[in-house]
């Protein structure tokens, strides 16, 4: 009886040793901090208390990516933007050259008009999204500034 105590015990003990070194060495791989300094999740809480410094080093990493990323992606954007347009204009040449070759298929002028209607609303409705993504990327890139800080001090 005693000896199956004891071996819970160390199950137990071995189960605890398996868990704290988890958080030891393990990483949330994104920012967990708040622009107030919290952080986020229990977990998280653990992580900053078992790994100190090394943590908090992670996060500034993490913090420092996260708003390159949010910086440049206007510009990968751009690029992507670039890349659509020309297929867009491929693709009209290559209909295009099949209107010519089957005439009986090209659409109505109606059925054009409509078509370009749906671009046109298309293009308006890119550019609020786009807005409010950009404004979003902002708010971001705003509260990682104080996030940085906060990493910054911390770190040591």
């Amino acid at each position: 009886m005693f000896w199956l105590i004891r071996h819970r015990w160390f199950a137990g003990i071995v189960v605890l040793l398996i868990i704290v070194g988890y958080f030891w060495i393990s990483s949330p791989g994104k920012v967990v901090v708040r622009i107030d300094g919290a952080l986020i999740g229990i977990q998280n809480d653990i992580r900053e208390f078992l790994q100190k410094d090394s943590f908090w080093k992670d996060q500034l990493y993490f913090a420092n990516r996260e708003q390159e990323t949010l910086r440049t992606q206007p510009e990968r954007d751009q690029k992507l933007r670039i890349q659509l347009d020309r297929m867009i204009h491929e693709n009209r040449q290559w209909m295009e050259q099949y209107y010519r070759d089957n005439p009986s298929s090209r659409p109505s002028p109606a059925t054009m008009q409509s078509n370009a209607l749906r671009e046109m609303a298309d293009r308006i409705e890119q550019a609020e999204l786009d807005q409010i993504l950009d404004q979003i990327r902002r708010k971001r890139i705003n509260e990682l500034d104080l996030i940085l800080q906060v990493c910054k001090h911390r770190a040591k």
